[in-house]
């Protein structure tokens, strides 16, 4: 029921009950009518008007920022078109105030007030509108467009600030126009009970009841008008009747859901789209890219400006369809695809794994306005993939390449894994196997069982069971099985590796039966080898002292031949002759020496060289009867072991070189000095190196042609007998630097 038809009927009522009251409620009633006739014309006019020019601007705001950014053709006609409308708005306003100015209200000053500030917002409105429009009809830089927007929210919110005072001013002024109603309707009531006390009574009832309806439900639409003035949007105003007030109050929940949609911040709208992690292409019906945000733009190496209006052909590697017009007709007609791979196409050429999904956009007649693809960049998961499945391909190859049996059972006793080595002993094929108990390979199954109790207490199981073929045939494996783990450490079955140790262990059985024959063979033979070992050492001891006596004889014999020539050196006269007696007998000495040495060796084949140079050295100056105060000798020698055969040309060198020092080359009582160097080389080669000090020898004299038997015979000994290297250096005396290696026993024939 409609306001105006609660209040007649309950003024006719009153009417019928006393026609005294019927006269002063007729006055009642033509006083309320013209008060809310009066509230109609001024209050809530301007409340209409006040929230259609908030409506206006919210919507003149946005098409303005709008046509700023990305201007288009129908932008302009909507702005004149919002004009138009805040003028209307603007209009009723001023209506409302000519009212309230013919009728002395003292609110009229205060709206006058407000439309010289609401002409002034306009002015400076149309002043900014016609700038935009002389701005987008050239080119402008983006620095001019954030001037502009600046200009146009500082606008807003002068605009804001006037429609907030003059709705918090029309209703404060609304609510003081009711209570000055409510006062002359309580004085004209109480005029008329004191003409009837019960047709005041019924009236004032009556007249109690519909105030409070009223007064509950405007008092719930100013507080909710406030609320929405604060910018609390999700405000509602809870009334539910279906008069006026009702309508009103509908209003303005839509008014405030129309809000909530109209005024989300672009800045929110754009940190949502720019914040996404995967990639974001709009494009349009035709196939162009409209917009992509930051995610894109980096993960494909394009500027944003360079995607914006290129081909989405060249972005995408269309799989299964002609062209991206094909797959539009296909998207349109399912009008969504969800998560399928596809491939991306990046600036540089390169295609990258993406999980593609897209949908259309359609207005109300069902046509599509813009095409959203989202996608994911797959192309690490798709490696990851590769090489997990090659790790696995690599790990199966590895199970089947063992020479060994590998079976592997779950946490419920079933086989998942029996390799080629496991089919080939058993006989079974693997599909046969899988799924099934590994009971059925043991030959006694209570044994199995019990292998399974030792892995379910110790988790492993290590030892030797008899097992069964597919025909069968028993044969005995060693068997080795652990527990098996995912990578997170988590029990997963278990792993067994099994060995054919059949043919083992009748190889052990036949050897254990060879065993003790073999050892009486061996305690047989040892106790010969130790009966000839014994024979064996009488002998060495025989042939030692054999040797021993040949060595002695040796020296023996070559001392009474050096005894011999001493003897004959008496009856010879010429000192040339003598001198050569006297040069072979050192030569003799020198090799009696090295049987002595050998003599007294306790190898018998080998003496140390080092003691043998120091002793023949000795012998030498004392056969010339050298005073060692004139010559002296330095001999520094490794500790080094010759045989005979390598000892006798060494020592005679070593005769002769010291022999030519000592009569050449110190004359005339010189003092000098004799080195004697010998030692093995890292190549195993031994050096030999004697000199001195003296006068040297001849400069025009050949080392390899000389006459001179000393010479001739240290020359031939080196490279002959020794087969080794010898030069010789002249210069402040002589130095003979001789190269050889041992020489190794050569059998006589």
């Amino acid at each position: 029921m409609k306001v105006s038809q609660k209040l007649i009927y309950g003024f006719l009522s009153v009417s019928l009950l006393t026609f005294v009251v019927g006269t002063v409620g007729i006055d009642t009633i033509k006083k309320f009518k013209g008060g809310f006739d009066y509230l109609q014309k001024t209050s809530m006019k301007t409340i209409e008007a006040g929230n259609l020019i908030d409506s206006n601007m919210l919507n003149l705001n946005i098409h303005l920022t709008r046509f700023l950014i990305n201007p288009k053709e129908n932008d302009d006609k909507v702005v004149e078109s919002l004009l138009n409308n805040l003028t209307i708005a603007f209009s009723l306003y001023q209506e409302a105030y000519e009212t309230a100015k013919s009728s002395n209200d003292p609110n009229s000053i205060k709206m006058k007030g407000f439309i010289e500030r609401f002409s002034e917002y306009k002015k400076s409105l149309n002043s900014t509108i016609n700038e935009i429009k002389i701005l987008n009809n050239r080119k402008i830089s983006e620095k001019v467009k954030k001037q502009k927007l600046k200009e146009l929210l500082k606008l807003h919110i002068k605009g804001e600030t006037i429609i907030k005072d003059l709705n918090e001013f029309e209703v404060m002024s609304g609510h003081q126009k009711v209570e000055g109603i409510d006062k002359a309707i309580s004085l004209r009531i109480l005029i008329s009970n004191i003409i009837t006390v019960a047709s005041v009574l019924f009236a004032l009832i009556i007249g109690i009841i519909i105030s409070r309806k009223i007064s509950r439900s405007l008092i719930k639409l100013r507080d909710s008008t406030i609320e929405i003035s604060k910018g609390n949007l999700y405000t509602r105003v809870e009334i539910e009747t279906k008069d006026e007030i009702g309508q009103l109050a509908a209003s303005f929940n839509k008014m405030t859901e129309d809000l909530q949609k109209t005024t989300v911040s672009r800045n929110y709208v754009d940190s949502i789209f720019n914040s996404m992690n995967s990639m974001l292409i709009i494009i349009s019906p035709q196939g162009i890219i409209q917009t992509v945000n930051p995610n894109t733009c980096s993960t494909l190496g394009y500027q944003c400006s360079e995607l914006i209006g290129m081909k989405f052909d060249l972005v995408i590697d269309i799989k299964d369809l002609l062209s991206t017009a094909a797959w539009i007709r296909y998207l349109i007609k399912k009008e969504r695809l969800n998560n399928v791979e596809r491939s991306y196409i990046t600036k540089d050429g390169k295609k990258i794994s993406v999980l593609f999904s897209s949908s259309v956009i359609l207005d109300d007649k069902r046509n599509v306005q813009y095409i959203i693809c989202v996608a994911q960049d797959i192309s690490l998961r798709k490696i990851v993939e590769e090489q997990l499945n090659k790790a696995q391909k690599y790990s199966q190859g590895i199970i089947n390449s063992s020479m060994d049996m590998i079976i592997a059972v779950d946490t419920e006793r079933k086989i998942t894994e029996f390799n080629l080595a496991a089919q080939n002993v058993f006989g079974y094929q693997l599909e046969e196997v899988l799924g099934k108990t590994p009971l059925m390979l043991v030959y006694d199954e209570q044994a199995g069982n019990n292998v399974f109790q030792v892995l379910a207490e110790k988790g492993e199981f290590y030892g030797e069971i008899t097992h069964k073929r597919k025909n069968g045939e028993p044969f005995i494996a060693a068997i080795s099985i652990t527990s098996l783990k995912d990578i997170d450490y988590n029990f997963i079955g278990f792993v067994g590796i099994l060995r054919d140790i059949t043919e083992k262990n009748r190889l052990e059985r036949e050897l254990l039966k060879y065993r003790d024959s073999l050892e009486k063979m061996v305690a047989d033979r040892t106790s010969e080898l130790m009966n000839a070992n014994v024979k064996i050492k009488d002998s060495l001891r025989e042939k030692e002292v054999l040797l021993r006596e040949i060595h002695h004889r040796v020296k023996n014999n070559l001392q009474i031949v050096s005894s011999l020539l001493e003897s004959q050196s008496r009856y010879i006269e010429d000192n040339n002759i003598l001198a050569k007696f006297k040069d072979s007998q050192n030569r003799i000495s020198s090799m009696a020496l090295i049987h002595e040495k050998l003599y007294q060796s306790t190898s018998l084949s080998k003496i140390n060289f080092a003691e043998y140079i120091k002793d023949l050295a000795n012998n030498l100056f004392a056969t010339y009867y050298i005073n060692a105060t004139n010559i002296t000798l330095k001999v520094t020698s490794d500790e080094i072991l010759l045989n005979i055969e390598t000892a006798i040309p060494c020592g005679l060198i070593i005769n002769e070189i010291i022999t030519n020092s000592l009569k050449y080359a110190f004359p005339d009582n010189r003092k000098g000095e004799i080195i004697i160097n010998f030692y093995c080389k890292e190549d195993n080669n031994l050096s030999l190196i004697i000199g001195d000090n003296g006068i040297g020898l001849p400069k025009d004299i050949d080392f390899t042609k000389t006459k001179s038997l000393g010479l001739s015979l240290i020359n031939n000994l080196a490279k002959r007998q020794l087969d080794g290297l010898c030069e010789i250096v002249n210069n402040k005396g002589v130095v003979y630097m001789i190269t050889f290696r041992e020489l190794q026993y050569k059998e006589r024939v």
